[in-house]
């Protein structure tokens, strides 16, 4: 018998996750026999169960204790939802579907705290999300998606928004003003400068805008101190402004895939630094202070036109990469080195 396998049932549970592939057909389930098996074994935790004919077996099993969370939707070929019916459900995953937008049933859903989806059929954020006034996580990464809807502003709760992959051109005011966010993500898109209300966002911790169309950062943005991650690779950057030292927590930046031609010595300022990533880019140097970067252990420097560097690089890194420079000596720093690795 030829199985056409577009679900999985997942069970979470203390034991490993087990699948069980449903039939597209149903006169080819036996879900009787399923339900059977699941209910002998001793599942405390099941968070979902349920199979590609959801709704005529929440139907059947709805009085059923253990469908408690609907957590995952994945990986199928999905194209319609109606989810009224799990109105006390938390967590929604709709990755790698055929869905041509998200179902507004899910905005009944007002318990709803996290939202993950992933479409090429997804071109826009309905309206009707600013029902979801619990939402703390939304990621809508690799679709279609150009604007977001100033209700979206209405997501006071929101902490953690990933919007990689989509075709936005700015950061909205409306996001500017979610003032919880704590992590922000729109790697990916066709941003070209970055919005000044930014700092806004008091309590952003980790800015993820890789991979778009940004030629400078604004002076605005080297004010949010309360930075601990910066990722600002594969965009057009040719300098960084000397205010960079006030981003006084910064544990993480990259700078990787730019046009930068030299790095300000006030980046030696950033004391907290840990993982700087400047490979790929057109430096010619890099500030002698780098020795007082102490927390400083990860640091890429390949692919750039660096002839030396400060004698006194080495200090607490574990790992270097230096490939692809015309460099005419190695800081003896690096060479008496044994901590970690050194790519040359």
């Amino acid at each position: 018998m030829e199985i056409d396998c577009v679900f999985n049932v997942i069970l979470y549970s203390n034991q490993p996750v087990n699948y069980f592939l449903m039939y597209k057909s149903t006169k080819n389930l036996n879900t009787e026999y399923l339900w059977k098996l699941l209910c002998e074994r001793d599942y405390k935790d099941i968070y979902s169960i349920l199979p590609i004919n959801y709704k005529s077996w929440y139907d059947k099993y709805k009085s059923c204790t253990y469908i408690k969370k609907l957590k995952e939707l994945k990986n199928n070929y999905i194209n319609d939802l109606t989810m009224t019916q799990f109105i006390n459900k938390t967590y929604c995953v709709l990755y790698h579907n055929d869905i041509i937008e998200l179902p507004l049933g899910i905005f009944e859903l007002q318990n709803l705290q996290s939202i993950s989806a992933s479409s090429k059929n997804i071109t826009s954020i309905p309206t009707e999300i600013r029902k979801l006034i619990n939402l703390t996580e939304l990621r809508l990464t690799n679709c279609l998606i150009k604007s977001i809807p100033y209700q979206f502003s209405r997501l006071t709760s929101i902490n953690k928004l990933y919007l990689g992959g989509n075709l936005l051109e700015l950061i909205p005011d409306c996001i500017c003003g979610l003032s919880n966010l704590s992590e922000l993500s729109m790697h990916s898109n066709k941003i070209s400068n970055i919005n000044p209300k930014i700092t806004q966002l008091i309590n952003l911790k980790k800015l993820v805008l890789s991979y778009n169309q940004i030629e400078s950062i604004p002076i605005e943005l080297y004010k949010m101190e309360q930075l601990t991650a910066l990722y600002m690779k594969g965009n057009q950057l040719t300098s960084i402004d000397p205010q960079i030292s006030n981003l006084k927590n910064l544990k993480k930046l990259c700078l990787t895939n730019n046009f930068l031609s030299s790095i300000p010595c006030e980046i030696t300022q950033l004391v907290n630094l840990e993982k700087l990533t400047l490979k790929n880019n057109k430096l010619l140097t890099i500030p002698c202070e780098f020795n007082k970067l102490t927390k400083l252990y990860f640091l890429t420097l390949s692919n750039n036109l660096l002839l030396e560097l400060p004698y006194e690089l080495g200090g607490n890194l574990t790992y270097i990469e230096l490939q692809n420079n015309p460099l005419k000596f190695v800081p003896i720093g690096l060479l008496k080195s044994n901590r970690g690795r050194c790519e040359i």
